[in-house]
Order: C-alpha cells, then sequence, then structure tokens
C-alpha cells in the first residue's frame, strides 16, 4: 500500500468514526433538543484545499424524527388512525374510531392520541378520549404528559380542562423531566424564534396558562433537573417571572 493510499485509508476511518460520534448523538438527544445535525460524507472537492478528497459538511437541521414534527405512519391501522384524527382536532372521527373498537390511550410514533389532542387545544376530543378512559398521567416518548405537551404549546383551554379532569399539575418523567410549568417556560422560550416544532411564544396564552397551573397547586421551585420554574422565568423576565415570582415561598429549587 502506497503512502498516499494509507494517508487516505487513515483520514476516511476518521470521519467515519466522527460521523458515528455525532449519529449516536442526534439519536441520544434528538427527542431533547429543537435541532441536530447532519453529517455528510462525499468524495467531492472540499471548497477548501485539503489533505484529502473526503469532506465534511454539517448543518443545522431538524432533527429527524423530532417528537414535534414526525409524522404519524403511513399505516391504516385504528389506532393510528385514532391519533392523526386527534391531532387534526377531528372529534366525529375520534368517537366514529372508539365506536369501531380503537382504544382510548392508542399510541402512534410514540405519542398517545391525548396528547395530539392537547397539542391540538381540541377541548372536543380531550372530552370524548377521557369520558372514554384515556390515561391523563401517561407520557408520551419524551416524558410529557397530556397536560405538559398543552403546556409546551401554550395551549390553555387543552390545559385549562385537563387540570380539572384531574391531571397532576407536578407530574414528569424521564428523559426530559419537565413539569407542566418547566413545559410551558421551555415553549415560551423556543417560541422567541423559529424552530422546527412550530411552537409559538403567545404570551397571554401562555400567562393564562402558568395561572391555571399555579391556582391548580404547581409548584414553582420543583427543579427535577436543577432548573425550577422560577428561574426559567427569570431568564425570560417580565409578568410571567412576576407571576412566579410572587408563586415561589421557597427561595431554593427544591428536587424531586
Amino acid at each position: 500500500m502506497s503512502f498516499m493510499t494509507r494517508r487516505r485509508a487513515i483520514f476516511l476511518a476518521v470521519l467515519t468514526a466522527l460521523v458515528a460520534v455525532v449519529a449516536f448523538a442526534a439519536t441520544r438527544f434528538g427527542r431533547i433538543l429543537p435541532v441536530g445535525v447532519e453529517v455528510s460524507i462525499t468524495d467531492e472537492p472540499a471548497p477548501k484545499p485539503k489533505s484529502g478528497p473526503a469532506s465534511v459538511s454539517v448543518m443545522r437541521i431538524p432533527v429527524r424524527g423530532d417528537p414535534e414534527e414526525e409524522a404519524e405512519p403511513a399505516d391504516e391501522t385504528p389506532a393510528s388512525r385514532l391519533v392523526a384524527a386527534a391531532r387534526a382536532g377531528d372529534a366525529p372521527g375520534v368517537a366514529a374510531l372508539l365506536n369501531e373498537g380503537a382504544p382510548a390511550d392508542a399510541r402512534s410514533s410514540g405519542f398517545p392520541a391525548l396528547h395530539r389532542a392537547a397539542q391540538a387545544d381540541s377541548v372536543a376530543v380531550l372530552e370524548i378520549l377521557v369520558a372514554a378512559g384515556a390515561d391523563l398521567e401517561a407520557v408520551d416518548r419524551t416524558g410529557h404528559t397530556a397536560l405538559a405537551r398543552a403546556a409546551l404549546f401554550g395551549r390553555a383551554a387543552a390545559l385549562t380542562f385537563l387540570l380539572e379532569s384531574g391531571a397532576d399539575p407536578d407530574a414528569h418523567a424521564e428523559p426530559n423531566n419537565q413539569t407542566p410549568l418547566l413545559a410551558l417556560l421551555f415553549g415560551w422560550s423556543l417560541g422567541q424564534s423559529p424552530n422546527p416544532a412550530g411552537i409559538e411564544a403567545n404570551e397571554e396564552e401562555r400567562l393564562a396558562a402558568a395561572r391555571a397551573l399555579l391556582a391548580a397547586g404547581a409548584d414553582p421551585q420543583l427543579a427535577p433537573q436543577l432548573l425550577s420554574p422560577a428561574m426559567m422565568a427569570a431568564n425570560i423576565g417580565g409578568e410571567i417571572h412576576s407571576l412566579l415570582l410572587g408563586s415561589a415561598t421557597d427561595p431554593p429549587p427544591r428536587p424531586r
């Protein structure tokens, strides 16, 4: 093997290792981060002279499988159809599928129908699913309950209905460990700029959602992963900071 051939082989081996590391990172953290990294290797010459013909391109793009944007599978199972109907806010369609035997806790792509209805802010669909026995404390693949998902997207009407139905205002689970208040503030921060999930920071609606959570007993100092809602609100400032600061009775965050 010539010197140049060995050099090219070593260079490609290093690039392959880099791709493996980045792919692992994207898979591991793609459920939490709104954007990710895509690395491609090509034999085309790089824009600038390099020691070899291979190049690496890195760009910020929505992670494949992003929990907010992944399309529902193109199958026609009752469960998948029910979740799709819930996401569309199609109350008659949801009722019909339940009557045909689809389970109220149907899931698709790791998300229950209840979560998709909460995301869509469809109280009509939520009413049907809850009446059919959907689990209020079920978590999606990101660790959100339906209440936290409503909070993430700033859906005050859906959030209020779920609280009135008995949803836990402080529920949290792996992998993100976001309580509904944390999800609300995370979505608020994320919505300050364009994002793959299409989350918007509607201040009036999010303030209404925050008030409903606090009235239901949500703890602004609860910090499952060290960062409490009160601390996040301090970074946002304005009325939400004053609201949570006024509700925070204990200065240090309380881990659970």
